[in-house]
């Protein structure tokens, strides 16, 4: 029922923003084959960056993020050797922004507050995180 709503009261909106409204049954993941291979792709890329990195699990949304923004910015040959970033944008990614994932660094902390004993240093992993404009 609110499947067929969707579809009766917002099919301007999909036509304004050219996008191609489909829907597929539930629990019936062998019907959107296209989605998800790319989501097994992703969570493939994902699962390797954390082994790389000898990460803990908790750390799979950034991992995931970081995949994502990759993935949108390599050139596809399903899209004519273009990106899907470079598609949406009408414009070529810069790829400048690109890190490394978990990289390992250590920051100093301040005496103030410290014990003889405390740690000097404190271990972070660092992650790109993208700023939406």
């Amino acid at each position: 029922m609110a499947e067929q709503w969707h579809c009766i009261q917002y099919p301007e909106f999909y036509v304004m923003f050219g996008i191609l409204y489909q829907t597929s049954c539930v629990a019936t993941p062998h019907k959107n084959s296209v989605a998800e291979r790319k989501h097994r792709h992703i969570l493939n890329v994902a699962r390797s960056l954390l082994f790389q990195a000898n990460l803990p699990k908790a750390f799979w949304s950034y991992a995931v993020t970081h995949v994502a923004h990759f993935i949108n910015r390599i050139p596809s040959t399903t899209l004519g050797y273009r990106s899907p970033f470079e598609l949406l944008h009408h414009d070529s990614p810069t790829l400048l922004d690109l890190k490394v994932f978990g990289s390992l660094c250590s920051v100093f902390t301040l005496d103030q507050g410290r014990s003889k004993f405390d740690p000097v240093e404190l271990e972070v992993y660092l992650s790109w995180i993208e700023v939406w404009y």
